[in-house]
């Protein structure tokens, strides 16, 4: 598998690509590849990270929803309490950038499956430690 920072050119280019007609067939084959390729959770989140483009970051995140739900009974639970707690905390942390919310939107829509998914399954001092984090990361941000 290419490294974080490979994947994230290359979703980048795509993104680009995709706006001119005459590539747009190609991009859009190499964003669905990148979208259905197995492990791709760490290029996701370099991406949301680290990426300049807004495209980048719609296509990083419909990818994570994808690859979370997809790979869900691959997960330990604590590897799904560490994906729910990096989404409210990216979530709250890009909430006062206009240009993100779409990905916002689409994030929290995959922390609201992911909690419904995983509720029962959750010890009671798991589902208040999650309110406790996303308590303090809301306060912190006003």
């Amino acid at each position: 598998m290419a490294s974080v920072e490979e994947c994230m050119a290359v979703v980048e280019r795509a993104c680009l690509d995709f706006q001119h007609p005459a590539l747009q067939v190609q991009a859009e084959q190499v964003l669905l590849q990148f979208r259905r390729s197995a492990g791709s959770l760490q290029a996701c989140r370099h991406i949301l990270e680290a990426s300049g483009s807004a495209e980048a970051r719609f296509h990083a995140a419909c990818t994570l929803r994808e690859a979370i739900l997809r790979e869900w009974a691959s997960h330990t639970a604590e590897e799904r309490n560490i994906l729910r707690t990096y989404l409210l905390q990216y979530v709250l942390h890009h909430a006062a950038e206009p240009q993100l919310q779409v990905v916002r939107s689409i994030l929290q829509g995959t922390l609201a499956v992911m909690l419904k998914r995983g509720w029962l399954d959750t010890a009671p001092e798991g589902r208040a430690a999650f309110f406790q984090v996303g308590g303090a990361a809301a306060a912190a941000q006003q």
